[in-house]
């Protein structure tokens, strides 16, 4: 199985499968991937925003801890190793219904016909430095996720990994800007129909399974604290 370590800036094991949505299944609301950044404000802009379009929220880090989807913990990196294989496992059979909310600091293990919309949200570096100074990290913490905002990481992976029509990047650092990213989301949302559901983005290294090769180092990925 492969497995990534939840809350750090290290990737453990590569690889990806496409998980293509069961043959008669169209759903009839989309699923959002709200990605970013830990301290972007993901998960406070998913909480207002569900309830306003009748979305379920999905905090994958809270549901990776709850429901024990991961291997191990690791003690340096105060961070569990989690199991791609058991949060794809437990998330099918909510994404199948549609209406799903997905909030997590990694994008690039959800199977690309689960997702209509990928919202990155960005953050300036003062604004995140302060939030996570107020969160008690760790020089080392706080250093390790404002190089992985710098260096954009998380926007690169969804530009990588879906069909750039549904990526979206979001300014999230005010309260004005929070309430536009709820709006423009809740417009997107209302206006969505099942015909507008991307089309997988074709790559040379695809194999026929649909496996995904890794081209980047796993010290290269990031998969950030939340």
């Amino acid at each position: 199985p492969v497995t990534r370590i939840l809350g750090s800036s290290f990737v453990v094991g590569v690889g990806w499968r496409f998980r293509p949505p069961p043959v008669g299944v169209m759903r009839k609301r989309p699923n959002i991937l709200v990605t970013g950044s830990v301290g972007a404000g993901k998960t406070s802009l998913c909480a207002m925003l569900a309830p306003m379009i009748g979305f379920e929220h999905i905090e994958v880090s809270a549901r990776i801890t709850e429901h024990k989807l991961y291997d191990e913990w690791d003690d340096k990196l105060n961070a569990s190793i989690f199991n791609e294989d058991l949060v794809l496992d437990y998330l099918e059979p909510f994404v199948q219904k549609g209406g799903c909310l997905l909030d997590f600091h990694s994008c690039d293990f959800f199977p690309e016909s689960w997702i209509d919309h990928v919202s990155v949200i960005r953050v300036n570096n003062t604004v995140l430095y302060d939030r996570l100074k107020a969160r008690g990290y760790d020089q080392r913490k706080i250093d390790e996720n404002l190089q992985a905002e710098i260096f954009q990481v998380v926007l690169d992976d969804a530009r990588e990994f879906y069909a750039p029509e549904i990526v979206t990047e979001l300014q999230n650092d005010t309260e004005e800007e929070q309430q536009l990213n709820i709006q423009t989301l809740s417009m997107w949302a209302a206006a969505w129909t099942p015909d507008m559901r991307p089309r997988r983005k074709a790559r040379e290294d695809d194999d026929d399974s649909g496996r995904r090769a890794r081209s980047r180092s796993p010290r290269g990925r990031a998969s950030k604290r939340d």
